[in-house]
Protein backbone atom coordinates (compact mmCIF):
# COMPACT_ATOMS: atom_id res chain seq x y z
CA UNK A 1 0.00 0.00 0.00
CA UNK A 2 1.24 3.31 -0.54
CA UNK A 3 -0.29 6.07 1.62
CA UNK A 4 0.02 9.73 1.33
CA UNK A 5 -0.74 12.59 3.90
CA UNK A 6 -1.28 16.54 3.50
CA UNK A 7 -1.44 19.58 5.86
CA UNK A 8 -1.65 22.84 4.65
CA UNK A 9 -0.51 24.26 7.68
CA UNK A 10 1.49 22.75 10.35
CA UNK A 11 1.39 25.23 12.94
CA UNK A 12 -2.69 24.77 13.40
CA UNK A 13 -3.32 21.02 12.75
CA UNK A 14 -0.78 18.52 13.31
CA UNK A 15 -2.70 16.01 12.08
CA UNK A 16 -0.64 13.20 10.69
CA UNK A 17 -1.46 9.54 11.90
CA UNK A 18 1.64 8.01 12.57
CA UNK A 19 1.41 4.12 12.58
CA UNK A 20 3.03 3.29 15.20
CA UNK A 21 0.08 4.84 17.32
CA UNK A 22 -2.65 4.12 15.38
CA UNK A 23 -2.28 0.71 15.18
CA UNK A 24 -1.43 0.67 18.90
CA UNK A 25 -4.66 2.00 19.93
CA UNK A 26 -6.09 -0.31 17.16
CA UNK A 27 -4.68 -3.52 19.41
CA UNK A 28 -1.75 -4.38 17.39
CA UNK A 29 2.02 -4.78 18.50
CA UNK A 30 4.84 -2.51 17.04
CA UNK A 31 8.26 -3.12 17.12
CA UNK A 32 10.45 -0.29 16.00
CA UNK A 33 13.64 -1.02 13.71
CA UNK A 34 16.70 1.12 12.97
CA UNK A 35 15.62 3.49 10.15
CA UNK A 36 15.82 2.16 6.53
CA UNK A 37 18.12 3.72 4.20
CA UNK A 38 17.41 3.90 0.79
CA UNK A 39 20.20 5.56 -1.61
CA UNK A 40 18.11 7.42 -4.16
CA UNK A 41 20.51 9.27 -5.80
CA UNK A 42 23.76 11.37 -6.27
CA UNK A 43 24.42 9.86 -2.68
CA UNK A 44 21.08 11.74 -1.48
CA UNK A 45 20.06 9.08 1.10
CA UNK A 46 16.34 8.60 2.17
CA UNK A 47 15.67 8.02 5.95
CA UNK A 48 12.48 6.00 6.58
CA UNK A 49 11.26 5.04 9.89
CA UNK A 50 10.96 1.31 10.06
CA UNK A 51 8.17 -1.07 11.76
CA UNK A 52 6.67 -4.14 11.76
CA UNK A 53 3.11 -4.36 12.51
CA UNK A 54 1.84 -7.53 14.36
CA UNK A 55 -1.67 -7.90 14.01
CA UNK A 56 -3.31 -9.34 16.98
CA UNK A 57 -6.67 -11.61 16.43
CA UNK A 58 -9.30 -9.31 17.47
CA UNK A 59 -7.78 -5.89 16.07
CA UNK A 60 -8.66 -3.48 13.25
CA UNK A 61 -6.29 -4.68 10.95
CA UNK A 62 -5.26 -8.60 12.13
CA UNK A 63 -2.64 -9.13 9.53
CA UNK A 64 1.49 -8.44 10.10
CA UNK A 65 2.96 -5.80 7.71
CA UNK A 66 6.26 -4.00 7.59
CA UNK A 67 5.88 -0.08 7.62
CA UNK A 68 8.02 2.60 6.36
CA UNK A 69 7.11 6.36 6.59
CA UNK A 70 8.75 9.74 6.64
CA UNK A 71 7.70 13.36 6.99
CA UNK A 72 8.83 16.15 5.04
CA UNK A 73 8.11 19.32 6.00
CA UNK A 74 8.62 22.49 3.43
CA UNK A 75 10.87 20.09 1.32
CA UNK A 76 12.88 19.06 4.57
CA UNK A 77 12.71 15.56 5.41
CA UNK A 78 12.23 13.96 8.91
CA UNK A 79 12.25 10.28 10.04
CA UNK A 80 12.18 11.58 13.95
CA UNK A 81 9.23 13.24 15.58
CA UNK A 82 11.24 15.59 18.00
CA UNK A 83 12.80 17.37 15.08
CA UNK A 84 8.64 17.71 13.83
CA UNK A 85 7.20 18.86 16.83
CA UNK A 86 10.10 21.25 17.53
CA UNK A 87 9.68 22.88 13.54
CA UNK A 88 5.96 22.59 14.57
CA UNK A 89 6.29 25.24 17.80
CA UNK A 90 9.10 27.27 15.66
CA UNK A 91 6.20 27.85 13.12
CA UNK A 92 3.28 28.67 15.46
CA UNK A 93 5.73 30.94 17.12
CA UNK A 94 6.42 32.91 13.95
CA UNK A 95 3.34 32.63 12.32
CA UNK A 96 4.74 30.72 9.65
CA UNK A 97 2.35 28.68 7.40
CA UNK A 98 4.06 25.55 6.29
CA UNK A 99 3.07 22.39 4.64
CA UNK A 100 3.69 18.90 5.23
CA UNK A 101 3.71 15.65 3.94
CA UNK A 102 3.53 12.33 5.33
CA UNK A 103 4.73 9.23 3.54
CA UNK A 104 3.88 5.56 4.20
CA UNK A 105 4.60 2.32 2.38
CA UNK A 106 3.25 -0.61 4.00
CA UNK A 107 4.43 -4.14 2.78
CA UNK A 108 1.87 -6.73 3.98
CA UNK A 109 1.92 -9.60 1.04
CA UNK A 110 4.42 -12.19 1.95
CA UNK A 111 5.26 -9.95 5.08
CA UNK A 112 7.38 -12.44 7.77
CA UNK A 113 9.05 -11.54 11.44
CA UNK A 114 12.29 -13.31 10.64
CA UNK A 115 15.40 -12.24 9.06
CA UNK A 116 14.82 -13.67 5.92
CA UNK A 117 11.50 -12.21 5.76
CA UNK A 118 12.37 -8.87 7.12
CA UNK A 119 15.05 -8.35 4.54
CA UNK A 120 12.70 -8.92 1.86
CA UNK A 121 10.26 -7.02 3.05
CA UNK A 122 13.40 -3.67 3.06
CA UNK A 123 14.21 -4.43 -0.14
CA UNK A 124 10.78 -4.09 -2.07
CA UNK A 125 10.31 -0.72 -0.15
CA UNK A 126 13.46 0.20 -1.21
CA UNK A 127 12.93 -0.29 -4.79
CA UNK A 128 9.64 0.58 -4.72
CA UNK A 129 10.65 3.85 -2.91
CA UNK A 130 13.69 4.21 -5.57
CA UNK A 131 10.64 3.64 -8.60
CA UNK A 132 8.34 5.98 -7.17
CA UNK A 133 11.20 8.40 -6.78
CA UNK A 134 12.51 8.70 -10.04
CA UNK A 135 8.71 8.72 -11.54
CA UNK A 136 8.29 12.59 -10.02
CA UNK A 137 9.50 15.62 -11.29
CA UNK A 138 12.40 17.84 -9.17
CA UNK A 139 9.23 19.97 -7.65
CA UNK A 140 7.06 16.70 -7.09
CA UNK A 141 10.44 15.20 -5.80
CA UNK A 142 11.47 17.82 -3.12
CA UNK A 143 7.69 18.15 -1.93
CA UNK A 144 7.89 14.23 -1.34
CA UNK A 145 11.35 13.49 -0.65
CA UNK A 146 12.65 16.27 0.43
CA UNK A 147 15.32 18.18 -0.46
CA UNK A 148 17.12 18.71 2.74
CA UNK A 149 17.21 16.38 4.71
CA UNK A 150 17.74 16.23 8.58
Amino acid sequence: DFILEYSSDMRKNFSFHFPENCHRSGGNEVDFFEPLEIELSKGKVLKARLLFIKGMKGSVEEHDKLVAYWLVIDKKQYHKTFWIKVDQMLSGLLKQSKTGFLVRIDYTEGAAYSDEGLKRGKELIARFVRDLYYEFDPQARGMLFGEELL
